[in-house]
Formats: C-alpha cells, structure tokens, sequence
C-alpha cells in the first residue's frame, strides 16, 4: 500500500492545506464535499503537489517537516512553481531577483 502527502490549493480563496493519507482521490472528494473542519470553509480544493511513500510512517514525517519551520520554505517554493505553471499574475517570470528564493523576495518585495 502506498501513502501520500500532499499539497492542496483553494480555487476560491488564497489558501492551501498540507496532509497525508492512503487513498489520495478520496481524501481531496473528502475536502471538497466539506467533511473535513479544517478544510471546511475553503471548497472547493484541488491538488498542486503530492508525494508517495511506501510506509505511512514516512508519510507522517514528511507532513511534519513541511509542517515545520524548515519546511516551509519548500512548501513556498513548490506554491510558487505551481503558480508559475497555471500563470498566476506576476508569477510567471519568478522572483524579480534570480538570486532570492520566493521566501527571500516576499520578505523583500516592499522594500522599493
């Protein structure tokens, strides 16, 4: 059996919720008709990023870390990546500094 952390994005609102589960298209039908409290207010949701692992213990501590400090500036990048590829406005052409991570130009973007 596999298990999968993934990544979901709100069609309606600026809003994303990182998870874990063994049954990935189930889980999101599970958000969208609005039986997880959490996710509840947000639907409907669609997946951006997911990732499969053979043991749900795997799964568990990669959610955490994303979860975490130390993750959250690859859960930045892959929304950024992701808004890059459906052409989200101003997306497209990256951070305005080739050198900064998104995290980095967030921080920086108004500083003028």
């Amino acid at each position: 059996m596999n298990y999968f952390v993934y990544i979901l994005k709100s069609d309606n609102f600026e809003r994303y919720y990182t998870g874990q589960t063994s049954n990935l298209q189930n889980r999101l039908k599970e958000h969208n008709s609005r039986k997880v409290f959490s996710t509840k207010p947000f639907s409907p949701w669609k997946i951006i990023h997911s990732e499969t692992f053979t043991t749900r213990t795997e799964a568990i501590k990669r959610e955490h870390f994303l979860k975490s400090p130390p993750g959250w500036n690859e859960v930045l990048l892959i929304k950024h990546q992701y808004n890059k590829t459906v052409g989200v406005a101003g997306s497209p052409e990256g951070p305005k500094d080739p050198s900064r991570t998104p995290l980095e130009e967030s921080r920086h973007s108004d500083i003028k």
